[in-house]
């Protein structure tokens, strides 16, 4: 293989957003999304009066969630502008494809791609992936969240290995409350 293109995913996998890299402790990370959100920053007039929006490339988005394992970043969700039920069919196929085009440009086409699903198929609570990339080990992927009459399309970007152990250490705890109630009775 290319030493340059393998120096690029070692790079590229410990990238999340902007100056932001897997590993960071939370002071740091909401310091550079900070910094992240002045530079996507885009004022649009709303009723004549100036609305500050955020974008990347053309992907509006509202806010960034950061999530820790062991006070280490592993995790980042930048949720999309908010999708109403009644606008669905015609908004989110443009938000998801604006996503696309940003990550798609960079990685190339998607490890998985599926079709956009109806509001009918889908489920409140639910969370459904749409497009996803494995970038060494690190992974990207295109969700829509459904809130009810309410979708979010969201760009999440991890680590699956940290993700894995979050929910092993979940299950391990479970059973050992599990296994501790069995005496009760």
């Amino acid at each position: 293989t290319d030493l340059s293109s393998d120096l690029n995913i070692i790079e590229e996998q410990s990238k999340v957003i902007g100056d932001i890299k897997f590993g960071m402790k939370k002071d740091e990370v909401s310091t550079l999304i900070r910094k992240f959100n002045n530079e996507m920053q885009r004022d649009d007039p709303v009723l004549g009066k100036p609305f500050q929006s955020y974008f990347i490339g053309n992907f509006e988005y509202f806010i960034i969630r950061d999530f820790y394992y062991k006070d280490e970043l592993y995790r980042i969700d930048v949720a999309g502008a908010v999708v109403s039920y009644k606008y669905y069919d015609r908004e989110m196929p443009t938000s998801i494809k604006n996503a696309q085009d940003v990550i798609q440009q960079k990685f190339g086409s998607p490890d998985y791609d599926r079709s956009i699903p109806a509001t009918y198929q889908m489920e409140e609570g639910y969370v459904y992936t749409i497009k996803e990339w494995n970038v060494g080990t690190k992974r990207i992927r295109i969700n829509i969240e459904d809130e009810g009459n309410y979708y979010f399309p969201v760009l999440v970007i991890y680590m699956p290995s940290i993700e894995e152990k979050i929910k092993e250490e979940k299950r391990l705890k479970e059973d050992s409350i599990l296994k501790s109630a069995e005496n009760i009775f």
